[in-house]
């Protein structure tokens, strides 16, 4: 199977062998730039970076499909950075291959917070899982909030059941928690992205987590051609570290000081900043929004 998988986003596997009836070995290259969750803690991404990294994703998703199989574990810490700065995709423990009836019926249980809710509900698994997957990846890359605790998915309430148990007891019931939030559609919170992130890709991460896999992306394809139509248009943000919007010929910042939000353009093109003094924003939101208006 590893053999058909040769991609410029996938990683090149160079040797690979079965341990036991159930652990395999992979030989693969090293990628000294380490994995997805190595490059988000270095810092925010800009927003234009980020849909560029889904887009490197994504393109290795779609060939993946295109062989027949479904990756089943798409998460940050399972992608990685190569030598030449190209993201590719890794892990193969989980990848299956699609059935007659579209879908592959698995056994074996992958991260959590990354399964589908249909493989949670029923065991299968679609291609369009991997497309609710890079949904969850994308809203990541962008500033959504996801946590790895598992604690950090309970509420007060569910904290004070949690410690009335020992592992793995306690490790089964935050897992249920987690595993209901995934049913039902609220993993992840919208609200919880940053005020730059545009409209049009929330948009996208909402329609590839829908929990019915029929409301989402028809294919990876679907995917990467919304994602190219717009990213043109897409303001670019980025941060030096506070935020920064790049315009063809203006470049504006947000300064919090003492007195709250304001606004400042650079002029003639060199490092200096100059106060609009016209724009008043009360908030980081208003301020995202005037900004962009100009």
């Amino acid at each position: 199977m590893l053999s058909d998988l040769a991609h410029d986003h996938v990683l090149k596997v160079d040797d690979a062998a079965p341990i036991n009836a159930e652990d395999a070995y992979f030989i693969t290259p090293f990628c000294e730039s380490g994995d997805l969750d190595d490059v988000m803690s270095a810092g925010r991404l800009n927003v234009k970076r980020a849909v560029d990294i889904m887009l490197d994703i994504a393109s290795g998703v779609s060939f993946i499909h295109g062989k027949g199989y479904i990756h089943r574990d798409l998460k940050p810490s399972n992608i990685f950075c190569d030598g030449d700065g190209r993201f590719v995709i890794g892990d193969f423990g989980s990848v299956v291959k699609v059935g007659e009836g579209g879908y592959a019926q698995t056994g074996s249980r992958h991260s959590l917070l990354y399964r589908t809710p249909e493989e949670a509900d029923s065991g299968r698994a679609y291609q369009r899982g991997d497309i609710y997957q890079l949904g969850l990846v994308l809203y990541q890359l962008l500033g959504g909030y996801l946590p790895y605790d598992e604690t950090d998915w309970l509420s007060p309430k569910e904290k004070v059941e949690y410690l009335k148990h020992v592992a793995p007891d306690n490790q089964i019931y935050a897992s249920s928690i987690i595993e209901n939030k995934i049913k039902r559609g609220k993993l992840i919170e919208l609200r919880s992205l940053p005020p730059w992130c545009p409209v049009e890709l929330i948009s996208v991460i909402r329609k590839c987590c829908k929990v019915n896999r029929e409301d989402r992306f028809e294919t990876v394809a679907a995917l990467i051609a919304k994602l190219n139509n717009l990213r043109t248009s897409l303001p670019d943000w980025r941060f030096e570290p506070e935020p920064v919007l790049y315009r063809a010929k203006a470049k504006y910042r947000i300064i919090k000081g003492p007195g709250g939000y304001s606004i400042e353009k650079m002029v003639n093109g060199a490092f200096a900043w100059r106060r609009e003094r016209a724009l008043k924003p009360t908030s980081l939101p208003e301020a995202i929004r005037m900004a962009q208006a100009r």
